[in-house]
């Protein structure tokens, strides 16, 4: 019974480090990505005459 109760606990911590690292990585993607695209957006308003 006990052994039960730890196993799905230790799932249950698992299962949301993994949904947080997901969540994470997600975020590091998406800001990278911005970081990125800032200086060709940054470029384009400024080439582009008003």
């Amino acid at each position: 019974m006990l052994h039960n109760l730890q196993i799905g606990c230790i799932r249950k911590s698992l299962v949301a480090a993994s949904k947080k690292r997901m969540v994470y990585s997600l975020y590091f993607m998406v800001r990278e990505r911005r970081r990125a695209m800032a200086p060709f957006m940054a470029g384009a308003g400024t080439k582009k005459p008003p």
